[in-house]
């Protein structure tokens, strides 16, 4: 009779954090959900994600066939002016040499 490998059953009650050892889990999990700048920011973080499932829902068919430039306008640049940032593609970055590096 050829042994059968032991079956682990999920009872679901995991918990709500893939804790990758940036931060404690005391921190994630006492001090964080208590933290006033984490709950002020918790309805702003609600509505990006709402935005930001919309958008996913027009350019997910488009996502895998854009062009590197075409990711950038339509997806990234979207993403950036949402959260507040300001993009400027190809930023000079001055060099070892005292010469500007552009990016290519």
């Amino acid at each position: 009779m050829p042994s059968q490998k032991p079956m682990q059953l999920a009872l679901g009650i995991t918990p709500a954090l893939n804790n990758q050892y940036l931060f404690s889990d005391h921190y994630l999990g006492q001090l964080l959900p208590n933290d006033p700048h984490r709950t002020a920011a918790l309805d702003e973080a609600a509505a990006f994600r709402h935005w930001l499932i919309g958008q996913y829902g027009q350019e997910q068919r488009s996502l895998p066939r854009y062009s590197e430039s075409q990711l950038e306008e339509h997806w990234v640049k979207p993403i950036l002016k949402q959260l507040g940032h300001i993009y400027e593609p190809q930023p000079p970055i001055p060099g070892l040499d005292g010469g500007i590096k552009v990016p290519d």
